[in-house]
């Protein structure tokens, strides 16, 4: 078993990340026998819970609740939070319960801001059931839910006492929602150093494959690497804003689609970190060699690249120009949550292993720059 300690300072708090095979074989017993408590309320995606036989919404089961979650983007909003907090509270659950969250990054992002409120913050433990949970969603305590003005524009930092990561959940996992969490391992790579993004391209093949010792390689590596992150800047207002590498533009992208599912948030940040790329090329500020080969890596794992190629699948092609041209795409860059009083901020590679933040990009002027290369012609 592979343990990580997360180590941050008052007024928060330690937890360990367990990583190992076969942990969720009997993933209430392993809470049960880490975390005591009077009553242990499990949030869990609705999907998972009807595939694997988890009981019904509202029901109770000796000292467990269990309460379905909607899974997706369009469902996670303030409708689905209040409904959630006002059953948990159906139960009479004390304030020395255990909440459990058992799905992808929505539930647990749901969950999490469930947790951080409800009777003034009860214990969290997650159990992240998608690649892009396991790498990255499920660490940190960044919770929420989405608003009109944007994605995840309302939540709190709240971290829970525990993450379980079995990557047997994997096996199952849908195609395109695995590679959507191998998009945020190639990010993870990009910010942290040269030898970690080398070990991706030669183990390109491995990874898009799912090698369990590849693929739980890499998680381990992108838990330890976000942890770091976290310890340093848990709130999120200095070093750990470089994890949002390629998710401004991704916003912009995931918004203009509607969330309606034709653009998962793994595509949006493969389109949207070869874009941060291409405008650091443009600045002089990176190389063209590295930003290739941050879009071949992309390639050979089988993501996105290009504005183009996103929500291919609807029934009705979007017309990504005139969407970026609109006043809506301005009016969601300007409200991102990483925007600052004077612009926009980005996020962009200087190298690979040398990610910085970069501050007073004019929201016209990104979006002109996505707007120019919608077709990915550099």
């Amino acid at each position: 078993m592979l343990t990580i300690d997360v180590n941050i300072t008052r007024p928060s708090h330690s937890y360990s990340i367990l990583l190992e095979p076969g942990l969720s074989a009997d993933w209430r017993a392993g809470v049960e026998s880490r975390l005591a408590a009077s009553s242990y309320l499990a949030l869990v995606d609705a999907t998972l819970a009807a595939a694997r036989d988890i009981p019904p919404h509202g029901c109770m089961e000796g000292k467990w609740r269990y309460l379905w979650v909607r899974p997706g983007e369009e469902n996670k909003h303030l409708e689905q939070y209040a409904a959630l907090c006002e059953d948990a509270l159906h139960f009479g659950i004390t304030r020395d319960a255990v909440l459990v969250a058992v799905g992808g990054g929505v539930t647990g992002d749901i969950a999490g801001f469930v947790a951080s409120t409800l009777l003034r913050g009860v214990r969290l433990v997650q159990i992240p059931t998608t690649l892009l949970a396991q790498v990255d969603s499920s660490v940190g305590g960044k919770n929420g839910v989405n608003a009109e003005a944007g994605k995840n524009m309302v939540g709190t930092i709240y971290q829970p006492s525990l993450v379980l990561i079995d990557p047997a959940f994997l096996d199952t996992l849908p195609r395109r929602e695995f590679l959507a969490g191998v998009a945020e391992i190639v990010k993870t790579a990009v910010l942290d150093s040269g030898e970690f993004f080398a070990s991706l391209e030669a183990g390109a093949e491995r990874l898009a494959a799912n090698d369990h010792g590849f693929v739980v390689d890499a998680i381990g590596r992108c838990c330890r690497i976000k942890a770091g992150f976290v310890q340093d800047d848990e709130r999120d207002t200095g070093r750990r804003q470089l994890l949002n590498l390629g998710h401004t533009f991704g916003h912009v992208l995931e918004s203009l689609a509607g969330y309606d599912g034709s653009v998962v948030h793994g595509e949006a940040v493969a389109v949207g970190m070869v874009l941060a790329c291409r405008f650091s090329v443009a600045r002089h500020t990176l190389a063209k060699a590295d930003a290739d080969a941050v879009e071949l890596l992309l390639t050979a794992l089988g993501l996105p690249t290009r504005i183009g190629q996103l929500a291919a699948d609807r029934p009705e092609p979007l017309d990504w120009s005139a969407a970026l041209a609109s006043e809506e795409a301005v009016a969601v860059l300007a409200a991102d949550k990483k925007a600052g009083a004077d612009g926009v901020n980005l996020v962009l590679p200087h190298a690979i292993g040398d990610c910085r933040l970069e501050k007073g990009f004019s929201p016209v002027e990104v979006l002109r720059f996505m707007r120019d290369h919608v077709d990915g012609q550099w």
